[in-house]
């Protein structure tokens, strides 16, 4: 296996944060005591959702971030995953209360009873296709390889 290391070029302080699982509340208070501004880049290293009791909610304050980055993390790999396979979800949604999933069914305001294709159908319907978590470096990124890691 080989890596290809790249220079990131970014001029505004750099936060980075991961495992959020839907706290809103604690990355703002996180970001809040750490000075974080709008001017600043905020890089998140996964797992936003799953876990959490806001999780729809995160989603969207950070992709309302004008400098914010995502890493798909595996809890956000698995919600895309369970869209594709829906006896997995079926098994998943009881077990996973504060979820991404159970956040959708609420906005949309669903009556869900196990029918995990309606669900699904219910989902792409209302937008919520969309949904992508983006490994995203491509405004920042240099083909210059005269730097070292620790710049």
């Amino acid at each position: 296996m080989s890596v290809k290391v790249q220079k990131v070029e970014l001029s505004t302080p750099v936060f980075c944060v991961s495992d959020i699982h839907g706290h809103l509340d604690l990355l703002k208070e996180g970001l809040k005591k750490a000075n974080f501004s709008s001017d600043d880049t905020l890089i998140v290293l996964g797992d936003m959702v799953e876990k959490g009791p806001q999780n729809l909610a995160v989603l969207r304050y950070i992709m309302h971030m004008p400098n914010a980055y995502v890493v798909q993390g595996n809890c956000e790999a698995w919600i895309l995953d369970l869209l594709e396979d829906p006896e997995t979800l079926k098994k998943y949604l009881p077990l996973r209360k504060e979820s991404l999933f159970w956040d959708m069914i609420e906005e949309m305001q669903f009556v869900y009873d196990d029918n995990v294709e309606e669900l699904i159908a219910k989902i792409i319907d209302e937008g919520f296709n969309v949904i992508r978590y983006p490994v995203s470096w491509r405004n920042h990124i240099t083909d210059s390889e005269n730097y070292k890691i620790d710049e």
